[in-house]
């Protein structure tokens, strides 16, 4: 298992080490959409809802100053010494996933993901649209991730075994 560095056991997932940590980085989770600490829950949903440390990001990891987590975890769950572990297991049947990741559409640029910040991915709007980032406005209007205004009319491009269906379609007309 790989370093969380923060003991499950100890963290009461009160957000004090979040709160405190100074530095922040592009969300994985929601693409890029918000900001999160270097210690943080993957996603609200998490089970066990326990903090991690990203030792990538972390000012201590990476400069050997702060510490500001470990100073105010109110049950001292924060273990910078933490290391990978082996786990030996016995049991009755193995699932392989192989896992994927979002593809960057910034790689191949055709429709100007890059040069317009309006411009998302089909799995973006979940993500907007959720009430818990700065870009959701309200809950029945979808707005812009950039510009944060409301979203008037949309255009969609599939890829449908490797063919590329285009069509435009108007959402809503909001006054």
């Amino acid at each position: 298992m790989y370093p969380r560095y923060v003991d499950k056991d100890k963290c009461i997932a009160c957000n004090a080490c979040a709160d405190k940590c100074p530095k922040k980085v592009s969300n994985a989770y929601d693409g890029g959409l918000s900001k999160r600490k270097a210690v943080y829950v993957q996603y609200a949903q998490a089970v066990p809802l326990k903090y991690t440390i990203d030792a990538d990001s972390c000012i201590f990891f990476l400069k050997c100053k702060c510490r500001a987590c470990e100073k105010f975890c109110p049950t001292g769950a924060i273990d910078f010494e933490d290391q990978k572990t082996e786990l030996n297991l016995k049991v009755g049947a193995v699932v392989i996933a192989v896992g994927s990741e979002a593809f960057d559409p910034a790689i191949y640029d055709t429709f100007g993901y890059s040069a317009s910040p309006n411009i998302v991915t089909s799995l973006e709007p979940d993500n907007i649209g959720c009430a818990r980032l700065p870009v959701a406005r309200h809950a029945s209007i979808i707005a812009t991730p950039h510009s944060r205004q409301n979203l008037l009319s949309s255009g969609f491009s599939i890829c449908h075994f490797g063919q590329f269906i285009f069509y435009l379609k108007s959402l809503f007309i909001l006054s």
